[in-house]
């Protein structure tokens, strides 16, 4: 059975890496879906591809390819079409270029050629937007909104840091007008600059090391060199930039900060745990109100899966020589709920878990004495623990530099940035697959009156 949580959720190919302009990352243009037995049958096919075609997006490179839809795909320039297979394009190839892909069609394998376009840039009413980069194993992509109606030559900046996942951080396509992308807007008519970079490999970044194979130090030191570029940017007051860190960015802001320097951190949604504890109790305490488990099945699971877990975390072993210890039946509900692929858990590397593992958080935002708001808002599942486990950061940067840290509940809000009710509403809003949806519809403002007006009392 295949288990859902909900997480504070390559090879290189002749990469010219001294390239002043990073050229566009293609925009497939495909509704890809899982094939089904079903879909299977009614496609006479037998074979062993894993998606199909729903859709066929206008205007895009399946089209100039003259994709189908309920075409079976077989591969797209090389590359199997299986989990994580766009990566690998992106990777290979760049807009412009002439692609071949091979699908299965009407009884027979059809090959397809074509142009690959260049996926869309981000657009908004309120800001100009400047695409540049960051020298960092390759480069990195980064954006950096400025107002339309700016007065001031050196504006205020934010400096937004994704969470967990390895994908592009873009407010592209399906994620426009996002509630990541309302944020920014928001931000934007405040009068502030807001600023992002990629991960390594994510996005048009081109590097030699990608984000599913780094360890947290290398995926922090790009967001540092990222910060030392921004620092030197015409149009930014380097005296006043703060951070804000979504998820897994805010447990990253203080390691960001260190040495450099900014004014303000400001931390979405995040907990003042090891990344081993916090697993924990995403297990124990999330998965009964996701699943159609109770609270005591899952605790007495625990007890089987307590050592695996803390060797995975804290031991030096290859993960296969872990799972070669313990009972199969164990360590398949373990990787089902960590979404293990034969290679990665949560689509992360075990080098980057364990590295993350060892982050000592609340040391590290003691240690920088940074002002800090830490939010939590009331229906978020991700920072599980509720209040107490956001509120102890606030708390423990004040026993050392008091009155640095402050605290906020958000009421109603999910770790989407969205307006949802109870926890319960949440828990449905999940269960309905409707997170982003939801996030577009109601995406709750006040999270940036709460950030400017705590920016203005500093």
């Amino acid at each position: 059975m295949k288990y859902y949580l909900f997480f504070f959720a390559i090879a290189i190919f002749n990469l010219n890496l001294n390239s002043q302009e990073l050229q566009r990352r293609p925009n497939l243009g495909l509704s890809i879906k899982p094939l089904t037995e079903q879909i299977s049958k009614q496609l006479n096919y037998t074979g062993s591809a894993k998606a199909y075609v729903k859709r066929v997006i206008p205007g895009a490179s399946g089209e100039n390819l003259k994709f189908l839809e309920n075409d079976i795909l077989i591969e797209i320039g090389g590359v199997r079409v299986v989990k994580g297979f766009y990566n690998q394009v992106k990777s290979k190839y760049r807009a412009g270029d002439e692609i071949s892909a091979k699908v299965f069609r009407d009884g027979k394998v059809v090959e397809l050629k074509g142009v690959l376009t260049a996926t869309p840039k981000e657009t908004s009413e309120y800001a100009d937007i400047i695409y540049d980069s960051v020298d960092f194993e390759g480069k990195l992509r980064s954006i950096l909104y400025l107002p339309k109606k700016r007065t001031n030559k050196n504006l205020p900046v934010i400096f937004y840091v994704q969470g967990f996942s390895c994908a592009s951080m873009e407010q592209v396509n399906q994620f426009n007008n996002s509630s990541v992308h309302q944020l920014i807007n928001g931000f934007v008519q405040k009068g502030y600059a807001v600023y992002r970079v990629e991960k390594l490999g994510m996005g048009d970044s081109k590097n030699n090391l990608t984000c599913t194979e780094v360890d947290v130090n290398t995926e922090i030191n790009g967001f540092r060199e990222a910060l030392k570029r921004l620092k030197k940017t015409e149009h930014i007051n380097n005296e006043e930039i703060y951070i804000w860190g979504h998820s897994l960015g805010a447990s990253h802001a203080p390691f960001i900060a260190r040495d450099i320097g900014v004014k303000g951190i400001i931390g979405y949604g995040f907990v003042a745990k090891s990344w081993h504890d916090y697993l924990i109790d995403i297990i124990t305490l999330q998965l009964p109100l996701l699943e159609d488990l109770t609270y005591g099945d899952v605790q007495g699971k625990m007890d089987d899966f307590r050592m695996p877990l803390h060797e995975l975390f804290y031991s030096d072993d290859a993960l296969e020589d872990i799972i070669s210890r313990y009972p199969k039946e164990d360590m398949d509900f373990l990787f089902s709920v960590f979404s293990y692929d034969g290679k990665y858990l949560l689509g992360r590397s075990p080098v980057f878990l364990r590295s993350l593992n060892k982050l000592n958080l609340v040391k590290e935002f003691q240690d920088i004495k940074t002002p800090t708001l830490s939010l939590y808002g009331e229906s978020d599942l991700a920072a599980i623990g509720g209040e107490m486990a956001v509120k102890t950061i606030a708390d423990a940067i004040n026993q050392v530099s008091p009155g640095n840290g402050y605290y906020k509940l958000i009421p109603l809000t999910n770790h989407h940035l969205s307006k949802v009710g109870s926890i319960e509403d949440n828990v449905k809003v999940l269960n309905e697959k409707k997170s982003w949806q939801n996030a577009k519809i109601n995406f709750n403002k006040d999270i940036i009156e709460i950030t400017h007006n705590w920016i203005l009392s500093l």
